[in-house]
């Protein structure tokens, strides 16, 4: 069964499942080996400081911003709060893209798209900013540069979550797109996908 198959459990701090983390993604399977049958963290709180740091990286353009995955909403916020031409979401966890509705009923420049990310994003235009924040759906780190470059405005800046512990994640973009990485203070409690103090926060400009 795959991760948009499951059961999400909502919590005040986090969302959950148990179910196979690393289905559908190749890349995570000997992070994730063991953990087939846990409770797996999908996101939490204590990630604030990063989804504002990316948020604010992404949308200093302005203009048009797209958002892989939803989550709790916490990276949204944060987008909303610079006040983006547009701002499109695409969630494929049907749990999560109803919430997602929710909270964007009285956002006019909000879209909300439900389905995988790597299918929906070939019928939308450019966009100036890039945020990529999703689970279980992409395959390779390679297929996220290859797609979301197909779909930038020059001098789109694009960050995604990078669970390693340094600079080795670039958002699948290698040396030649000018990678920098941005350090964030984070204070996570113990959980299945990323204990550090430090959060290497990629930075790619196409």
């Amino acid at each position: 069964m795959g991760y948009k198959e499951t059961t999400l459990t909502f919590h005040e701090d986090k969302i959950t499942y148990i179910g196979n983390p690393a289905e559908g993604m190749p890349d995570y399977e000997e992070t994730y080996s063991g953990l087939e049958n846990e409770e797996i963290e999908v996101m939490m709180s204590w990630e604030a400081p990063i989804m504002e740091k990316s948020a604010e990286f992404v949308c200093q353009n302005g203009g048009d911003i797209l958002e892989i995955g939803f989550g709790m909403g916490i990276a949204s916020d944060y987008i909303q709060s610079h006040s983006p031409t547009s701002h499109t979401i695409i969630e494929m966890h049907p749990q999560i893209a109803e919430r997602a509705r929710t909270w964007a009923s009285d956002k006019p420049n909000v879209t909300i798209i439900e389905g995988d990310w790597i299918e929906e994003i070939d019928s939308l235009g450019n966009f100036d900013g890039i945020f990529f924040d999703t689970w279980g759906v992409f395959g390779h780190w390679s297929d996220v540069a290859n797609k979301t470059s197909e779909h930038v405005n020059s001098g789109c800046h694009i960050t995604c979550w990078n669970c390693s512990s340094g600079e080795s994640n670039g958002c699948g973009f290698d040396d030649s797109h000018g990678i920098a990485y941005e350090q964030v203070s984070v204070s996570p409690p113990q959980n299945t996908y990323f204990n550090n103090t430090i959060y290497y926060m990629p930075k790619v400009v196409v």
